[in-house]
């Protein structure tokens, strides 16, 4: 299982959803708020604003399984909602962690295929994180994700370019607009015209491969399946992405 993690603290505790309708979670303080909606052109979104500020603008979501995009051309179902609060001896700078979030999972239905599968989202008080969860048994091959970040304009991002391991010479800062096509590793560093900071990053892999983003026009990083040197093809015998599985 894979989660994507946009650090722009946030906490998960309210969805409202109806035909057409976003599903708008919003922070205990009411300051954080992240929609999940169906685009007009049928694509799975979501957005995140702190306050005034804008995180990210409506950003794709979605998982292709068997050539069959599962974040296009759906619709959003029942949501189910649940806390994590538990603490655990840590290393390093803290001797204890604590994962404390709220849970919310979304159904969302695939028209052309009528399967329906889960987005599960976290939210923690310095992040929120997501995850596809594709039931079914059998080998089904992944082939890429929808998945992007859409930053808000004059963002720059302090990234390297060695995607085969988090070893970098250097990291570079550019704004979007300059990145061009250049391939990016996570955790890829963010900082708002505002002055927000961000990370994106992953976590949990298990048998997936590794994200990489590239920078597709409209301050849009697009994750791509770059450094495994076969085309990023994974075949699953069940698959339960987090982003992947």
């Amino acid at each position: 299982m894979k989660f994507r993690y946009v650090f722009v603290i946030v906490s998960l505790i309210l969805a409202l959803i109806g035909d057409g309708h976003a599903v708008e979670i919003q922070s205990p303080n009411g300051q954080v708020r992240a929609n999940v909606l169906v685009d007009d052109s049928g694509r799975l979104v979501y957005s995140l604003t702190r306050g005034d500020s804008t995180i990210l603008q409506p950003s794709p979501m979605g998982i292709t399984i068997d050539n069959v995009d599962l974040g296009q051309g759906v619709e959003l179902g029942e949501t189910q909602s649940s806390t994590i609060n538990e603490k655990y001896p840590w290393r390093g700078l803290k001797s204890e962690a604590v994962d404390h979030c709220n849970v919310m999972q979304i159904a969302v239905k695939h028209g052309e295929t009528g399967k329906t599968w889960t987005l599960e989202t976290r939210a923690y008080d310095d992040g929120f994180a997501y995850r596809y969860i594709i039931p079914g048994t059998g080998e089904r091959t992944v082939s890429s994700e929808a998945t992007a970040w859409v930053l808000p304009d004059n963002s720059e991002v302090w990234y390297q370019t060695n995607i085969g391991n988090y070893e970098p010479p250097a990291h570079q800062k550019k704004t979007v607009a300059e990145v061009n096509e250049e391939a990016m590793a996570l955790p890829v560093a963010v900082e708002l015209a505002d002055g927000t900071y961000a990370a994106i990053t992953e976590g949990y892999l298990l048998g997936y491969s590794g994200m990489t983003l590239r920078c597709r026009g409209d301050q849009r990083l697009l994750g791509v399946f770059a450094d495994d040197g076969w085309g990023g093809r994974w075949t699953a015998r069940s698959v339960r992405p987090g982003g992947s599985p």
